[in-house]
């Protein structure tokens, strides 16, 4: 019975709100216009992302039909969560710690997760993406010049 209470968060849309959004989804007129822009706006900010860890020459894998691209930070030593509140209090960048995804936090090895994944899918427009891209580029730099200190 306890395992069935981590369902919940499936379910957590109100039925007012599923209503609706499947009103949205079944007009056919609607998903014809809006699914293109859709689309063009997350590849616009996967290359926003992309180009930017190209640029920094941090490791990303990229992921085949889903909305966010796992990076790779083990070269900071920083485990996922810890990398998730420094990046979040110190440069206001929110990625998701890749110990979320794995089972008891570990790598199937039982090593530290560095893992986060960023997701393009709703991101507050291409500029707001860039400003963080240059935040997380900030991070970097600032983890990089420390240990070569």
């Amino acid at each position: 019975l306890n395992a069935v209470k981590s369902f919940n968060i499936l379910h957590a849309l109100p039925n007012v709100a599923q209503v609706v959004l499947a009103d949205v989804l079944g007009d056919a007129k609607f998903m014809d216009a809006y699914m293109p822009q859709c689309r063009d706006a997350m590849r616009a900010n996967a290359s926003i992302i992309k180009a930017s860890l190209g640029e920094m020459k941090v490791p990303f894998v990229e992921s085949d039909g889903a909305m966010f691209i796992w990076i790779d930070f083990k070269e900071f030593k920083i485990p996922a969560m810890e990398l998730f509140r420094v990046l979040l209090k110190e440069y206001q960048v929110f990625l998701t710690p890749g110990t979320e995804f794995f089972e008891g936090g570990l790598e199937p090895d039982g090593s530290q997760v560095y893992w986060m994944r960023a997701c393009f899918g709703a991101c507050g427009g291409q500029k707001g993406l860039q400003e963080g891209m240059k935040k997380l580029a900030k991070f970097v730099n600032d983890k990089r010049s420390a240990s070569n200190s």
